[in-house]
C-alpha cells in the first residue's frame, strides 16, 4: 500500500519521526519479552527485524516458524543458517494435513470468488494457524510478537486501526504484538542496512 492509501488516523502513525517509532518498538519489546514471549518468524525481512529486535532484549527468546511445507528452498536455508549463526531457539511447527493433500481434496482455488475464499481460508487455518494454535498450547505462550505492518495490505492496516498494535487474539489464546506495525518498507530496509541484518 502507499502511504496516501491509508487512512487518516493509521497515516498520521507511520509518518511519525522514525526515532519515535523506534522507540516504541523497544517500548513494547521491553514489556514483553521476557513474559511468555515468542517471537513468529517467516524468516522474510519484516519478521527478521523484530527477531533481531526481540534478541537484544532476550537472547534465549523462543522463535516460532510454521513450516508449511510449501515453503521457498531459499527460506528454508536462510532459516537454518540464522538458527545457527544467531543461536537461535527455534520451534518448527507443521500442518498434519499437507498443501498437497488439500489439493487433491479440491480445497483450493476453483476461480469462483466465493469458493476461493472459503478455499484460502481452509488453506491458512490448516497449514499455519492449527500448528501455531498447537505450539502456543504446549509452550503456554502468553505474548506473541510479529513482523506485521500496515503498509503490507488493507486488511492488516484495518485490524491494527481497530484494535491497535498490541491486542488479545481469541483464536490462538494469546496477546499479538507488533512492534514496527507502523514502519514504511523503506525504513526495515535502511534498518536493516544499517544493522547489517542478513537477508533472505
Amino acid at each position: 500500500m502507499k502511504i496516501s492509501q491509508l487512512i487518516p488516523s493509521i497515516r498520521k502513525e507511520v509518518e511519525q519521526p522514525f526515532s519515535l517509532k523506534l522507540e516504541e518498538a523497544w517500548r513494547l519489546i521491553h514489556w514483553f519479552a521476557n513474559n511468555k514471549a515468542c517471537v513468529s518468524c517467516s524468516f522474510g525481512k519484516d519478521s527478521t527485524v523484530v527477531l533481531w529486535l526481540a534478541l537484544q532484549e532476550n537472547p534465549q527468546i523462543p522463535v516460532v516458524f510454521t513450516n508449511t511445507g510449501v515453503e521457498f528452498a531459499e527460506t528454508i536455508k536462510f532459516k537454518e543458517e540464522l538458527t545457527e549463526q544467531w543461536n537461535l531457539n527455534l520451534i518448527e511447527g507443521k500442518p498434519k494435513q499437507s498443501f498437497w493433500n488439500l489439493w487433491d481434496g479440491r480445497e483450493l482455488p476453483d476461480g469462483s470468488k466465493h469458493k476461493k475464499r472459503v478455499s484460502v481460508d481452509r488453506c491458512c487455518h490448516v497449514l499455519k494457524e492449527s500448528p501455531f494454535k498447537a505450539i502456543v498450547k504446549e509452550y503456554g505462550f502468553c505474548y506473541n510478537f510479529t513482523g506485521i505492518t500496515v503498509m503490507e495490505g488493507r486488511q492488516r492496516m484495518l485490524r491494527i486501526c481497530e484494535r491497535g498494535n498490541y491486542y488479545y487474539h481469541k483464536t490462538f489464546g494469546l496477546w499479538n504484538v507488533h512492534p514496527i506495525a507502523f514502519w514504511t518498507p523503506e525504513e526495515v530496509w535502511a534498518f536493516t542496512r544499517h544493522h547489517d541484518l542478513p537477508i533472505n
